[in-house]
């Protein structure tokens, strides 16, 4: 009975401290991260930014057969100037049924492929080419414009890996101020004589 007191007194200590480790640790965690900290980090750890699939910046849009102003659509989609772009933008709000378009947001192409009709192709080559593609298939025309890509294998671009390398920086700071308070108080605890050890029987 005596170890069995023991075992519920020692769980139930390890979530007093838990709780009292996650309060301890949220009122003190830093969440601000600059840029500098961040490129450093990435700068420092480039090999664990290795692709694993193929990434790109591209435009997609998806319209009606018979949707209106395919001309100046077909001209627009190549993205040669700002005025292409607002083109696109004004024209996907009125007839798109499907678009995406961010010039500076990475996205795996394996995401575009789901949305696009394609077989029998190799992706590699595809992408290396930097594709600009239209086609028609059903009752839907396609327009595809990959203008950057990141093969398989290659480092990671920073900006695609920005949110990933922030969260490990506070998961660094929450275990620092995690073995920061374990280390108070067992000083705390060596000061005033108060440890119990408990045998794991």
């Amino acid at each position: 009975v005596k170890n069995i007191n023991n075992k519920v007194k020692k769980y139930r200590n390890s979530l007093i401290t838990y709780e009292y480790e996650q309060i301890y640790i949220k009122k003190r965690l830093d969440t601000i991260i600059n840029d500098e900290e961040i490129e450093g980090y990435y700068n420092d750890h480039s090999d664990d930014f290795i692709l694993k699939d193929y990434i790109v910046k591209c435009m997609y849009l998806k319209i009606n057969k018979n949707a209106p102003d395919q001309k100046n659509l077909k001209k627009s989609y190549l993205l040669n100037n700002e005025e292409d772009e607002l083109f696109l933008r004004t024209y996907s709000l009125k007839h798109a049924i499907e678009f995406y378009y961010n010039n500076e947001e990475w996205v795996y192409f394996d995401e575009i492929l789901k949305k696009i009709p394609l077989q029998d192709f190799n992706k590699k080559k595809f992408i290396q080419k930097k594709k600009k593609l239209t086609f028609e298939e059903d009752n839907f025309i396609y327009y595809i414009n990959i203008y950057d890509f990141r093969l398989e294998d290659g480092v990671s671009p920073l900006s695609f890996e920005k949110e990933k390398i922030r969260s490990i920086i506070l998961n660094m700071r929450s275990t620092e101020l995690r073995k920061k308070l374990k280390a108070d108080l067992h000083n705390d605890a060596l000061k005033n004589k108060s440890i119990e050890y408990y045998k794991n029987d």
